[in-house]
């Protein structure tokens, strides 16, 4: 009879765990964070972009408020601050080699960066970095910089992001 119930209680247990489990995550949380991710540039205002060089243009941002990254031919350094919406960076500088099949990408990659403050938006594994309701930059989240394939996302909705003020 104690075995019975014990089988029993085990059964349950085991039930409940699996239900918890297997619980749905509500539509607009997101599953990746701004911090310890590599964001791949996907889009610079709503233009995708195009890189010829080996590893593609991308920022991360580290815990210790640093972020770093790459132009598709510079690396590119600074502090940053987040809050729940906005995102402040203190570009600090880059290498200076000279690539020029990427100068314009460059160009306007770090001309984006360097803006005083910006509205960020993450949805699932997409960051979306905003002056005001333009989108200036967008991100597709991956684990590794090497051998990312191209992904294609759809333009920023027409809705935008609320500014805080």
């Amino acid at each position: 009879m104690v075995m019975r119930i014990l089988k029993f209680f085990f059964v349950v247990v085991i039930f409940l765990f699996c239900c918890g489990l297997s619980k749905k995550k509500p539509k607009n949380e997101s599953h990746t964070t701004v911090i310890d991710t590599y964001w791949v540039l996907y889009a610079i205002q709503q233009k995708p972009v195009s890189c010829t060089s080996e590893t593609p243009p991308y920022i991360i941002f580290e815990p210790s408020g640093r972020y770093s990254g790459y132009t598709g031919c510079n690396q590119f350094f600074g502090n940053y601050k987040l809050t729940s919406k906005k995102l402040t960076l203190d570009y600090a500088g880059a290498t200076k080699k000279l690539c020029f099949a990427q100068q314009e990408l460059e160009a306007d990659f770090l001309k984006m960066l360097k803006m005083e403050i910006l509205v960020y938006k993450i949805d699932k594994d997409i960051l979306q970095i905003l002056g005001g309701q333009e989108e200036l930059l967008r991100f597709v989240a991956t684990d590794s910089i090497h051998g990312v394939e191209r992904r294609i996302i759809a333009p920023a909705n027409e809705e935008g992001i609320e500014n805080e003020e």
